[in-house]
């Protein structure tokens, strides 16, 4: 999965995470100056060859991948 895909193309990619929570709000500004607020989320898929994965959403956009080793 590549950033700036959708929440339903990681859904298609990866199936259901382990777990999802909205953690906020971010206001943006958009390509023609207009600003507006969206939901920002992180889904957190379990370990996959010992790792977790984490992924942030603003707006239902993959905007940031991180992934730790499992303990």
């Amino acid at each position: 999965v590549s950033l700036d895909a959708s929440t339903t193309e990681v859904r298609a990619k990866c199936g259901e995470p382990a777990s999802a929570a909205p953690i906020g709000f971010k206001q943006i500004v958009d390509d023609y100056g207009f600003r507006q607020e969206v939901q920002v989320e992180e889904w957190t898929y379990r370990p996959k060859h010992g790792m977790y994965h984490f992924l942030r959403f603003e707006g239902n956009r993959l905007r940031r991948i991180d992934s730790e080793r499992g303990r």
